[in-house]
């Protein structure tokens, strides 16, 4: 099992160490305390960490040389581990060049790792390189391996180009959990994701988006999220895809297609992959993919500035529209029945989605677009795409471009008018239609077209869906012109991609919401109303124990609205309790009855709904409580959860066990299984460890009002 360690710098031991525990409480498999500029003795850290032997641990101090903050010297660093680990079982993390010097500070290391009752060596030899030159890493690993201890051999360095991180990769795929490899930075952040795919050791997070300790380290909820990361549902058969551009920071694509992936079960990650430089660049990092079949790509969107490239590469690979437009943004890796014979694919989703779009904001068929006018911004891969589309539908196109060799190529290969850049403010189009990437990061705030050339303009069409609104569109509006962002174009195109990749058709509405409550003003911090007729439902999940029925009926009763139990409701519908429900028709048969209470109560949603424990399990049950409700998750820790349920004797007599083992044991390692699904789904989390229903059902409301005042 590859742990997910969340690093701690520990400065205060009331102030840090309480953090160390919350990252457990939320899912982390381990805690690295990095104690580099601790000011308290170390044998604190000792005695906090012994008090929770079931937890696994790592305790570093890294140098200043490797990227730390010790400052001391190397015999200080060594005396002050084997003071904070000595005796506690934890994995200490201690570089490879100090453990060179000589046999004495290898010994004394080695008192450190010694704790009575375990067994194995618990040593993590590692060498940290912020040079930017590759290390050779294989040689380090080999160090390691033949240093007469059985350690774990941990090599992290910068990564200032996405190909450098294919070393991280093979050194994982090699060695599995005999190693940890991180290639450091936005660049290699993929090897962080991808290390329980290939079975490392560990891979390191942050506690959150500020507390990061090394560069490129995703924060803990983010790699929890099935709708994130998906640490949680990456294994060894998980298929990779990904978004190829730069810069890729701005993409929402991860969001959507691994809200896919959750949605439909399909075994895949999605992620971002910044790939700098041209033509070269690119086909190396595409070359290295396809060449490690044991990475299982299945296929990558491709945006700017690569989809030309992205083409060529793939030769007659390409389906005839992308060859015509000349440009790809969607390659579909295949392998063969014996995995080794590797097809690559390209295709191009933008053209027909792109017109989809233009025909619905006009209120027209795409037949009915024959003879329009249309202005076009731009002569890259969009653009072309646009204008092939364009065609097809018998619009008249005029582009206004700034290289003449480009306007050439596309009155060539497309047919269509061209004019230079400097005349665009002379365009006379019903629709004009921006292709550039103004207006996006870096260039937030910038308009390709002066205000005073908009006049007249029927529908202004900016391709950017991030932001939602551009300056463009801004000053459109105030012209007096429709409008119409990327971002129905952007879903359009993306459900195309996931259909070539898997073979199915996601949820398009639902991924509406999703963007737009992301890319709107504030989304990241806000919880938005849901709801039919604009009356809000608020959904507790949880488990058992948890307090969802009691905490539901205090707060519909403090709302003046109604409360619904899913579980109460199933039981009295069937006519018998849920354990006979499960001794009769199984878990799967109880999920069904579960499934179809949710959708037949959310049609007409009440105040509050608590829902069953196991219940999000069910991507289809998640999908429909966000399209209705304010999903809040009630939590708290395993042993206050059974302390409850023991109070309850009708609670423990009606729930059947879902697991083999029992009490508090079945909790914890439920809670394992779930904690990253009920991340997943919350909009809003709440502990009820030590307080009322009364005071849980005060501090939902005043949470969701804060962030929603219009939320009734």
């Amino acid at each position: 099992m590859t742990l997910l360690a969340a690093s701690v710098f520990v400065h205060d031991r009331s102030r840090d160490l309480p953090a160390a525990d919350q990252a457990f409480r939320q899912g982390a498999d381990a805690v690295e305390l990095r104690i580099d500029a601790f000011d308290g003795a170390p044998a604190e850290i000792a005695d906090f960490v012994k008090t929770q032997p079931h937890r696994k641990w790592i305790i570093t101090c890294r140098s200043a040389e490797e990227g730390g903050l010790f400052r001391g010297d190397t015999m200080e660093r060594v005396s002050r581990l084997i003071a904070a680990a000595r005796g506690t079982g934890a994995y200490v993390d201690f570089e490879l060049s100090d453990w060179r010097r000589s046999s004495n500070i290898r010994q004394k290391v080695l008192l450190a790792v010694a704790a009575p009752g375990t067994s194995g060596c618990r040593l993590i030899l590692s060498h940290h390189d912020f040079s930017g030159s590759l290390p050779d890493c294989r040689a380090i690993v080999a160090e390691v391996r033949a240093a007469g201890v059985e350690a774990i051999a941990k090599v992290a360095y910068r990564c200032d180009h996405i190909v450098d991180s294919f070393s991280a990769l093979d050194l994982m795929h090699e060695f599995g959990n005999r190693v940890i490899a991180v290639a450091m930075g936005e660049d290699g952040a993929w090897t962080r994701v991808l290390a329980k795919k290939l079975g490392a050791f560990a891979t390191f997070c942050s506690l959150d988006a500020d507390s990061g300790t090394a560069p490129g380290q995703a924060a803990l909820d983010e790699m929890l999220d099935p709708q994130g990361l998906r640490w949680g549902q990456i294994g060894a058969a998980t298929r990779v895809f990904g978004v190829i551009g730069d810069p890729i920071a701005h993409s929402k694509s991860p969001a959507l297609f691994n809200r896919w992936f959750a949605q439909m079960s399909v075994d895949a990650v999605y992620l971002p992959f910044r790939v700098r430089g041209g033509k070269d660049q690119l086909v190396a990092f595409l070359q290295g993919c396809a060449d490690r079949e044991w990475l299982n790509v299945g296929g990558f969107s491709v945006t700017v500035p690569h989809k030309q490239s992205a083409l060529a590469w793939v030769g007659e690979g390409a389906d005839s529209l992308s060859q015509r437009i000349g440009a790809a943004n969607t390659l579909v890796f295949r392998g063969g029945a014996d995995k080794r014979s590797l097809s690559v694919a390209a295709h191009n989703t933008d053209c027909y989605a792109a017109i989809a779009s233009l025909a619905e904001a006009l209120g027209r068929s795409t037949v009915d677009l024959a003879g329009l006018k249309v202005d076009v911004l731009g002569a890259g891969g969009a653009a072309k795409a646009m204008v092939e589309g364009l065609n097809d539908v018998g619009v008249r196109v005029t582009v206004y471009a700034r290289s003449q060799s480009a306007r050439e190529r596309l009155v060539q290969q497309h047919g269509c008018a061209t004019r230079p850049w400097d005349e665009r403010a002379r365009r006379d189009g019903e629709v004009l239609i921006n292709c550039t990437p103004i207006g996006m990061s870096p260039r937030v705030g910038q308009s390709p077209m002066p205000v005073d050339a908009l006049g007249g303009c029927r529908l202004v069409f900016d391709l950017i869906y991030n932001p939602l609104e551009t300056a463009l569109l801004r000053d459109a509006r105030a012209a007096g012109c429709a409008t119409l962002n990327g971002l129905d174009m952007f879903i359009r195109q993306a459900a195309a991609q996931f259909e070539l990749w898997t073979g199915q058709r996601p949820d398009i509405l639902g991924a509406q919401r999703l963007l737009r409550s992301r890319l709107a003003p504030g989304a990241a911090a806000s919880l938005h109303k849901r709801g039919q007729g604009g009356v809000g439902c608020i959904a507790l999940i949880g488990m058992r124990g948890s307090g969802k029925t009691t905490v539901g009926r205090e707060l519909a009763a403090s709302l003046g609205g109604s409360h619904v139990d899913t579980d109460d409701l199933i039981a009295q519908r069937a006519g018998r309790a849920i354990v006979e429900i499960f001794a009769s028709e199984g878990e799967a048969g109880f999920r069904r009855r579960e499934s179809q209470i949710i959708r037949e109560v959310l049609q007409s949603p009440p105040a509050v709904l608590s829902v069953g424990g196991g219940a999000v399990l069910d991507p289809g049950n998640v999908v429909a409580l966000r399209a209705a409700a304010a999903i809040v998750w009630l939590t708290a820790p395993s042993e206050v959860l059974h302390e409850r349920i023991a109070r309850d004797a009708s609670t423990s007599s009606n729930r059947p066990p879902l697991t083999v083992l029992h009490g508090v044991a079945e909790l914890e390692e439920l809670l394992a299984r779930r904690t990253a699904t009920y991340r997943g789904a919350a909009d809003l989390t709440i502990d009820t460890s030590g307080r009322s229903p009364r005071e849980i059902a005060q501090e939902i409301a005043r949470q969701i009002q804060k962030s929603n005042p219009s939320w009734t």
